[in-house]
């Protein structure tokens, strides 16, 4: 009997171990889940800053030479040259002679 009893507490006690266990295995992996979505919010946050609607958002203009390539600095332009402009509700060419 001594011996049962002695044999059904330590069954109880490994089975309490395992309910722990899983339960720490369970709260560690939802754990891992929540740095991981937090990083790629963050990491998605960064990449829609950079986006040029976020530019355009934000009330600047974007403007290409005709073969679509953006012009960065005012030194990029020349007189009379064809290029596009695109802001955040409209989008317009400029020719040359306008």
């Amino acid at each position: 009997m001594r011996m049962a009893n002695a044999a059904r507490g330590a069954v109880r006690g490994k089975a309490e171990y395992l309910r722990h266990l899983e339960r720490d295995v369970a709260d560690a992996g939802v754990d891992h889940i929540e740095r991981r979505r937090a990083t790629i919010q963050t990491v998605a946050g960064r990449l829609h800053a950079l986006s040029p609607l976020a530019t355009l958002a934000r009330g600047y203009a974007v403007a290409q030479d005709a073969s679509s390539a953006t012009l960065t600095s005012i030194k990029s332009f020349s007189t009379g040259m064809p290029f596009d402009s695109f802001c955040a509700t409209v989008s317009f060419r400029r020719l040359p002679g306008m």
